[in-house]
């Protein structure tokens, strides 16, 4: 398992777009537009499981249930386990044989910026709700100094 440290944050559009034009500006090593569809089992134990389809992608993978927080979050993640999209159903039979049952599905589309010390997402969600939402993510000091950043040029 990893520990990943992560601040999120709900924006609107208008912030989004204002982000993305100062994102665009910047020295990050890599930049995708990802297509996600996500559906989330829990088992009432401390972790849940996940199954993504990511663009032509599936992979399943399992991180620590510490609820919806908006901010500053530390949660354990475990390693993605890539498989072929015809053995979906093997996987939720497999995670099913573990406790866990279907919670939600998700739609969304990622942007994702990488810089050396941590990325920056902005994830456009079409379903259950449509909403936006910021993620930093990577080593703390960075992500806190990014977010007070942020945070200053979208008066958050």
């Amino acid at each position: 398992m990893n520990k990943e440290y992560e601040i999120s944050v709900v924006i609107n559009k208008n912030q989004a777009k204002k982000l993305e034009s100062v994102l665009s500006e910047s020295d990050f090593s890599s930049f995708e537009i990802i297509k996600m569809e996500r559906t989330l089992y829990k088992n009432g134990g401390p972790f849940r499981a996940r199954i993504t389809k990511e663009n032509n992608l599936c992979y399943y993978d399992f991180k620590q249930d510490i609820g919806i927080v908006t901010g500053p979050k530390n949660a354990l993640e475990s390693e993605k386990t890539y498989f072929n999209k015809n053995n979906y159903s093997v996987v939720e039979r497999y995670l099913k044989s573990l406790g866990y049952a279907k919670h939600q599905d998700f739609i969304k589309e990622r942007k994702s910026y990488q810089f050396d010390n941590f990325k920056i997402e902005i994830d456009y969600y079409s379903a259950p709700e449509e909403k936006i939402v910021l993620e930093i993510e990577g080593k703390e000091e960075f992500v806190n100094k990014e977010f007070e950043k942020i945070k200053s040029l979208l008066d958050l």
